[in-house]
């Protein structure tokens, strides 16, 4: 038991220290993770993905593609009566 006490006070007193000593990291400002490119890169590309699905009809037109109205004019099927 006392052991364990005197080991848990020596790693106390050794990460005071290290706590204490610690050194201020000067670096470049406008550094970016290397991670963070592709980051914005996924981003970017999600945005012109999530436009292009929204205006996906403003899109189609453009091109050309015309809707056929026969299409959307069609009855629904009737249910079959029961001859019963």
């Amino acid at each position: 038991m006392k052991r364990i006490g005197s080991h848990s006070f020596f790693i106390f007193i050794v990460l005071c220290f290290l706590t204490a000593t610690e050194r201020r990291a000067y670096g470049f400002s406008g550094y970016i993770d290397p991670g963070s490119g592709l980051l914005a890169l996924q981003c970017i590309t999600s945005v012109v993905v999530a436009t292009g699905y929204y205006l996906r009809r403003q899109i189609r037109s453009l091109f050309g593609h015309k809707e056929n109205p026969a299409a959307k004019a069609r009855p629904m099927p009737e249910a079959p009566h029961d001859a019963s």
